[in-house]
């Protein structure tokens, strides 16, 4: 399984729905800050926006990871060819 894919079942929660899109979830989160009394909107879409960044750097360090050893490559070829050699453990 991917790293994206792990990502994504650690950090989904039953309880809650989700949305169609990335921008309806948006919607509706802002909708709901909305409605939070003035003096807690900046808290509330504070603590939104750190996990999202948080979720994102996580989302790009799995990413250059993947190209760096793409699926096919490194030791997934050398398991597959019997080739143990540095030239296709480490490409």
């Amino acid at each position: 399984m991917s790293k994206n894919l792990e990502l994504a079942k650690a950090i989904r929660h039953g309880l809650f729905a989700d949305r169609a899109t990335v921008k309806e979830a948006f919607d509706y989160a802002f909708d709901v800050i909305s409605r939070l009394p003035s003096s807690e909107q900046i808290a509330a879409t504070t603590a939104m926006y750190v996990v999202l960044n948080t979720i994102s750097k996580e989302i790009e360090k799995n990413e250059a990871a993947a190209e760096e050893y793409p699926a096919g490559g490194g030791i997934e070829k050398a398991f597959a060819t019997g080739d143990h050699s540095p030239k296709n453990v480490w490409p």
